[in-house]
């Protein structure tokens, strides 16, 4: 008997995958990015937009970084996208800050400071937003400015 016939069986054997096998497999790869989504973003210096700027600084708070996961998405959620109040400054703040909250693909500007004064307003736009104020908090926590 030929041997090449008896070597074409096993490969079909060891090559089929189970579905406890695939199953296994999406479930963990599902987990690892939730840990790794984007939440929170702080962005300082950046405005202007300069090629020659190098003090960029950049810090991204992910899902793994936050303790109580649930109320920073019941935050970012709240947020209103379309309710923005924009401030003149006397002075242009330097650097420039930007923050931005992410749910999902969706980039939900919590601050930006510049030349102008840019976030979510209350309701009554009397100030900024309860839960952008939150966030903001908490991205100043987890992303301490540069010196």
């Amino acid at each position: 008997m030929n041997k090449s016939l008896l070597v074409l069986p096993l490969l079909l054997i060891f090559s089929c995958r189970t579905p406890a096998g695939t199953k296994a497999k999406s479930q963990a790869s599902s987990e690892g990015s939730a840990s790794s989504e984007l939440l929170l973003q702080k962005i300082v210096g950046a405005i202007p937009a300069d090629p020659t700027k190098e003090n960029i600084y950049i810090c991204k708070v992910m899902a793994s970084d936050i303790d109580d996961l649930v109320s920073v998405r019941k935050l970012i959620a709240e947020v209103p996208r379309d309710n923005i109040t924009t401030a003149m400054h006397i002075r242009a703040a330097d650097p420039s800050i930007e923050i931005y909250a992410y749910q999902g693909q969706d980039k939900i500007l919590i601050k930006k400071d510049e030349s102008t004064l840019q976030y979510p307003a209350s309701p009554d736009k009397m100030g900024m937003h309860v839960a952008a104020a939150a966030l903001e908090k908490i991205a100043h926590e987890k992303c301490p400015s540069p010196r």
